[in-house]
């Protein structure tokens, strides 16, 4: 089957990857049809190299790995949630074992474009509404997670909090989020946090842009790879006209949301797919001082030093310092503010590194030695970004 004939299947027709990937997948087309469910979508073909390479292609709710030596019959299914394990850099890519949450595994040996890909899409493959492979929802207990609906307990004066405040304009969930559902009940339960009555999903499909509302607040929720624009910044903005308080959630933002957020006064959070949230601009920042309950400072240990945790809220603030100078207006001279712009841009690329670090110093794979040592990394990079910018972190 010709590469351009997985486009007549609706099942493939949107698959992207490398025209090699692709190519292999055309190659085992029929066998892919055969397995994949009436509902279910191919995302991403990649391909492994090595002595005995493998084409994968990434579904809704698993990943699916074939062998391109026909005589071979094996393949391999991984159910989502999955976790990647990085092995040693090779002359011909990246050693990754992929393990399930029922404890299957697969060794790769991935080039880096294809590992790129792979990551990207690990963050969308966890959507389990339509349940298009008869997979079923994981159950919260397999996952070590916490009850739907957060982390819940009870301030000072016996009212319920949801998740857990960290410091300076952060909140901790206390759970994964693994896909757009579990997206917009954090963003509820963070709206819970912000002492919100009547906070409440939308039901699908009558939401008018609208994911999240209470009696004062309106909120929508973005959970995807690709980060957030000003248009639809301005989308929320007419949606959630009739509310007096309007929220954004979303996993990254343009430079041009952030510009449009601060115009029209929405308060934009950026959240990870550990259940990390962050205040981003001037009108979410005011949220989270005026409405929140008092964040602690950073856990620290029995000699006073900080916890693993602590340094991971630090770096959470470091980072809401970070995005916060580099929404500072920038000068109306031409070269200088061209090199504001450039040193901004460079900034929170470094501050999006060391967030995707930070989240990464949690993966149950690694030993403790190798948290701290992704957790320093984290730092560094946070630390570079600042200076980038010329700030002071505190």
């Amino acid at each position: 089957m010709p590469p351009d004939q997985l486009d007549a299947d609706p099942r493939t027709a949107t698959v992207q990857g490398s025209r090699s990937s692709r190519r292999a997948l055309a190659k085992r087309a029929q066998v892919l049809f055969a397995i994949l469910g009436p509902g279910e979508q191919a995302v991403w073909a990649l391909m492994s190299a090595g002595m005995q390479p493998k084409v994968g292609v990434i579904t809704g709710s698993r990943l699916i790995l074939f062998p391109l030596n026909e005589l071979d019959p094996s393949t391999q299914l991984l159910v989502a949630p999955y976790t990647l394990e990085e092995g040693r850099k090779k002359v011909i890519g990246q050693a990754v074992t992929v393990r399930d949450r029922h404890g299957a595994r697969a060794d790769l040996n991935l080039p880096l474009l294809d590992l790129q890909e792979l990551r990207r899409a690990a963050g969308t493959l966890l959507d389990f509404s339509s349940d298009p492979a008869g997979v079923g929802n994981p159950a919260d207990s397999d996952l070590g997670i916490v009850p739907r609906g957060g982390a819940e307990g009870t301030d000072e004066l016996g009212r319920p909090t949801y998740g857990q405040a960290a410091a300076g304009g952060a909140w901790r969930w206390g759970r994964p989020v693994f896909s757009w559902q579990e997206a917009e009940q954090m963003a509820a339960d963070h709206m819970r946090h912000l002492r919100f009555d009547g906070v409440m999903l939308t039901p699908p499909g009558r939401d008018n842009g609208l994911d999240v509302i209470a009696r004062t607040g309106a909120a929508q929720v973005k959970y995807h790879v690709a980060a957030t624009g000003g248009p639809e910044i301005q989308r929320l903005r007419g949606a959630a006209d009739a509310f007096a308080i309007r929220l954004f959630y979303a996993t990254g933002y343009t430079t041009e949301a952030f510009a449009a957020a601060e115009t029209l006064g929405v308060a934009a959070f950026q959240f990870t797919t550990s259940g990390d949230v962050v205040a981003v601009n001037g009108p979410a920042q005011t949220l989270m001082a005026t409405q929140a309950p008092p964040s602690p400072g950073p856990q620290r240990g029995a000699l006073g030093q900080l916890t693993r945790q602590g340094r991971q809220e630090r770096a959470l603030e470091w980072a809401r310092q970070i995005q916060a100078a580099a929404n500072e207006p920038i000068s109306n001279r031409k070269r200088k503010g061209g090199r504001q712009l450039l040193a901004r841009q460079q900034a929170l690329q470094l501050m999006i590194a060391g967030l995707a670090q930070v989240e990464d110093s949690e993966n149950p794979l690694y030993k403790k030695g190798r948290k701290d040592k992704t957790m320093t990394e984290a730092e560094k990079a946070l630390k570079q970004a600042a200076a980038t910018l010329g700030i002071r972190l505190r």
